[in-house]
């Protein structure tokens, strides 16, 4: 008979779960992907919906530029309060799970902010931003009186 012992048992699980935190890293790109996938179907379908809107708002006399401005200011307003949930959903349910396994075992670990999470924080905004920017060109250059005529 053989007991555990602990220190090469929490050593080999941190090995084993060396390919896990790979897995969860692959997963979170993906993830990242599909909410910038998200966004920009989000705006597209939105700009379908308001083209009237933004021809009217062309012919009141907002630039090309401003128009623009507004789509990146939707964008980044979707990514911000996106990224500011996440991160109260995220933390709130690692505080739970980490409550309830904590008894479970001989490790405690708590959520810090690191410079990874900054990172994943900028990428997720670069992305979000990136995924607005078709949308916003597309609003930029819309002909007012094509638009306008159709609306009538």
């Amino acid at each position: 008979f053989q007991a555990a012992n602990p220190a090469v048992e929490i050593t080999r699980l941190t090995s084993m779960l060396g390919i896990g935190s790979k897995s969860f890293a692959i997963l979170s790109i993906i993830l990242i992907i599909m909410a910038s996938m998200s966004i920009f179907a989000g705006l597209a379908a939105n700009l379908e919906n308001r083209m009237g809107d933004l021809a009217t708002l062309r012919a009141l006399g907002y630039t090309k530029n401003r128009v623009f401005k507004i789509i990146i200011f939707e964008g980044m307003t979707i990514i911000i309060f996106g990224s500011i949930l996440g991160l109260i959903f995220g933390i709130t349910i690692f505080e739970i799970v980490n409550n309830i396994i904590t008894p479970l075992n001989m490790l405690e670990e708590s959520f810090n902010f690191s410079n990874d999470l900054i990172l994943i924080l900028f990428i997720v905004f670069s992305a979000g931003i990136a995924a607005a920017l078709f949308p916003a060109i597309k609003a930029s250059q819309i002909s007012v009186a094509n638009q306008l005529s159709r609306n009538i």
